[in-house]
């Protein structure tokens, strides 16, 4: 492994398992994103595709034999390519894809795939303008995403800004009506994107604050009839955690410029797909 602190080493074990739990032909598809297939649920193949594409990448950062990182890198584009096959509609695979081909170094696959990605998050838009998670997502793509390294970027941050403004006042809309510490992190992602970093963890603190007063959950675990609870990290309390021991410290959890160590954050929070469960 490249050298990293114990602290980030652990971390990174960690966000490993967590994203274990939670090609060349990308054309465009001819058909085109309604309310049906907005509401509709993504596959089960699709993703443990996903999701399996996601750790062959994070592992393809952190360790140094170049012929076992060629093979994450195989197995990461091959499992993604499949994935994005199987849910051709979903822009989170293709967001993952353009992450995959930039670090292996196909550029023009990389930036086919965020193009396709920004084209189904614009339809959605379309769709449901006010939806706060397509807003949120969408910002994080045009900020963090492949397209931070195009010479028209500036254009993609003003795009970016506009929705994350757009998500802090929807979200502090529902707010009012009623307390949801989800929709508290999610502000928090915004602010990040706004390059509200304080204003970031102060929400983070308050999102982790109550779900460990208020909504701390447990699991079952079941061997035969046995019939036990095992306290399990709420998602806010993880990302308040993850951004505490990288973004504030400037350290991600691989090799990477202190600069773009949010935008690896962000990144990382789109390979999450239940962020925005329960919004």
């Amino acid at each position: 492994m490249k050298k990293l602190s114990i602290g980030i080493a652990t971390l990174l074990f960690a966000t490993l398992m967590q994203a274990s739990v939670t090609a060349a032909n990308i054309a465009q598809p001819k058909t085109q994103l309604n309310i049906k297939q907005i509401e509709s649920n993504t596959s089960f193949a699709g993703q443990e595709l996903f999701s399996s594409a996601c750790d062959a990448y994070f592992k393809a950062q952190v360790i140094e034999d170049g012929t076992e990182v060629s093979k994450m890198y195989a197995k990461a584009i091959s499992d993604i390519s499949k994935a994005c096959a199987i849910e051709p509609l979903n822009a989170d695979y293709y967001l993952l894809g353009s992450q995959i081909w930039r670090g292996k170094g196909g550029i023009s696959y990389a930036k086919s795939y965020f193009a396709k990605a920004e084209n189904l998050l614009k339809q959605k838009l379309e769709l449901v303008p006010n939806d706060i998670s397509t807003n949120l997502d969408y910002a994080i793509a045009c900020y963090a995403g492949d397209v931070r390294f195009w010479n028209n970027y500036s254009k993609y941050q003003k795009q970016a800004e506009k929705h994350a403004e757009k998500v802090i006042t929807l979200c502090k809309a529902e707010l009012k009506k009623e307390d949801n510490s989800n929709l508290v992190r999610v502000m928090a992602m915004a602010n990040l994107i706004l390059n509200n970093k304080d204003e970031c963890l102060e929400l983070l603190l308050k999102a982790k604050k109550m779900d460990t007063q208020e909504k701390g959950f447990s699991l079952l675990k079941f061997f035969g009839f046995e019939d036990e609870k095992i306290e399990h990290k709420t998602a806010n309390v993880f990302y308040c955690d993850l951004f505490e021991n990288t973004v504030v410290k400037g350290q991600w959890l691989w090799l990477a410029d202190s600069k773009n160590v949010d935008k690896e954050f962000l990144l990382y929070y789109m390979t999450d797909e239940a962020r925005n469960n329960d919004l």
